[in-house]
């Protein structure tokens, strides 16, 4: 085929013209400084079917992959996120009779946390119930000497998911403190003290209210749960917040044709965080980054299927040798999928096999090795988890990938990080 045939996207500059045939779309292009040049295009249906899915997802739509918060996780970064909003509150004032004003110094730690879907009141949002538990160091005035009272507390409220956009053009994704002033929709918080008996009404509504005035701060409590690539962004139809068994699950919908669904019963992770992917979707996205590519160097290609276990691969593809008259082959590549040394999800393709079609075809040559691979590897990022430095220095950590049966699931969790 002669190398100055050029090829014109199916979804790009309107010169390409289709024109429908009996049992086929043609598709022409006016290459550039060549003798116009046409060919039926084996993928001009698949092609039409993902241009058509640029419009948002509808709200109940079903989830295309799954990033899953474990309720441990949650507990643990609610509890820097309210130490991050005390460190700004001054200690908590109250009166008592006979000792004056009395500055109470309070720790505190997250002992559960519980999501559930959000209500009619905050559509988008999750409610959380936290229970929390700490001391009060009471700082007194006028030389009085006070021992420390351990406090419980019960706090609950909505959360929303919203998206900060990085100078980058990276989107970072979080979970927000919402509140309100309307008492059926704003933050309910409950406070019991071991000690300052007969006061202790006093001071129980005194630690409430400067609860709720933590939570209602400018920096309030806020979750920070992954970032989005801004190419990973562009290929996103829906976003979209919940609660599976307690923990946080934000659902993902993709610009890709015949992806998989997440079941409620899927696993939720106990620690850590992790991102369930369908076999089906991993599939179906991995293929729309190939067909958004259009014809070129005289070959196109489409995948077939692709099975994971235990991190080892086999994909299955048809490639196309472009002329009058397409020359279809199939490919079979088998692999590993690995955590590479940037702590990202990455392709190592073993061998690549020629199993059927046409023949005279070389596919580790002349495919495999290079524009599959970087396809299949830029897909798989797109569905996993992105390795992102938190705000505080932290880091999110991929682990390992766990295979059950047709659905993959790439666990993490996230580093320590600083002490504070």
């Amino acid at each position: 085929m002669s190398n100055c045939l050029k090829f014109e996207s199916f979804v790009g500059p309107a010169r390409t013209i289709v024109r429908r045939t009996v049992g086929a779309i043609v598709l022409i292009g006016w290459p550039i400084g060549c003798a116009t040049a046409s060919w039926t295009d084996p993928l001009a249906l698949e092609r039409a079917a993902l241009h058509a899915l640029t419009a948002s997802a509808p709200a109940d739509f079903a989830p295309e992959a799954r990033l899953v918060l474990s309720r441990h996780l949650l507990a643990d970064e609610l509890e820097r996120a309210l130490l991050d909003g005390l460190r700004v509150v001054a200690d908590f004032q109250v009166e008592l009779p006979f000792i004056g004003t009395v500055a109470l110094r309070p720790t505190i730690e997250v002992d559960s946390v519980e999501a559930a879907p959000g209500t009619s009141m905050c559509p988008g949002c999750i409610e959380l119930t936290v229970e929390v538990s700490g001391l009060l160091r009471p700082m007194a005035t006028g030389g009085a000497d006070l021992p420390p009272v351990a406090w419980r507390g019960r706090a609950r409220g909505p959360f929303a998911l919203q998206t900060l956009l990085l100078a980058s053009g990276d989107r970072e994704l979080r979970a927000v403190a919402m509140t309100t002033t309307a008492a059926d929709q704003g933050w309910s918080v409950g406070v019991e003290l071991d000690g300052f008996e007969g006061l202790a009404p006093m001071v129980t509504k005194t630690v409430a209210q400067q609860l709720r005035r933590v939570i209602a701060a400018d920096n309030r409590p806020q979750v920070v749960l992954t970032t989005l690539p801004k190419a990973v962004a562009s290929q996103l139809r829906g976003l979209r917040p919940g609660a599976v068994r307690g923990a946080i699950v934000v659902d993902f919908a993709f610009v890709a044709v015949s992806a998989g669904h997440v079941d409620d019963n899927d696993n939720v992770v106990e620690d850590g965080f992790a991102m369930v992917v369908p076999e089906a979707t991993l599939l179906a996205v991995a293929n729309a980054a190939m067909l958004k590519v259009p014809p070129r160097d005289g070959w196109t290609a489409g995948l077939r299927a692709i099975t994971i276990n235990d991190g080892a691969f086999v994909l299955d593809l048809n490639v196309w040798q472009l002329d009058r008259t397409p020359k279809r082959h199939e490919v079979r590549a088998t692999g590993r999928i690995t955590i590479d040394d940037n702590n990202g999800l990455a392709v190592v393709v073993d061998q690549a096999e020629h199993r059927g079609g046409a023949q005279g075809f070389d596919p580790w040559n002349a495919v495999v090795r290079g524009e599959i691979v970087r396809r299949v590897e830029g897909a798989l990022r797109q569905v996993g988890v992105t390795p992102t430095d938190l705000p505080d220095g932290r880091r999110l950590r991929l682990q390992r990938l766990v295979d059950h049966g047709d659905v993959v699931e790439v666990v993490g969790a996230v580093d320590s990080g600083p002490a504070r």
